[in-house]
């Protein structure tokens, strides 16, 4: 039988805001950290969301 749940939407990660959140802030990061150099893949992961309202404070954070 298939399920259907709602999918719960990011919110801001800045202070209490919590909005729905509009941005998505990622990097990347060498995956298979067993594997040789040559082989290792990028790995793009996501640090942090914020609202429209945020979007300068929340880069700053992560920005350093």
């Amino acid at each position: 039988m298939v399920e259907i749940n709602l999918a719960p939407a990011p919110r801001c990660k800045f202070e209490k805001c919590n909005e729905i959140a509009e941005f998505e802030f990622t990097d990347v990061v060498l995956a298979d950290k067993d594997k040789k150099m040559k082989d290792r893949v990028l790995k793009k992961v996501t640090l942090a969301h914020s609202c429209e309202n945020h979007v300068e404070e929340v880069r700053s954070k992560y920005a350093k």
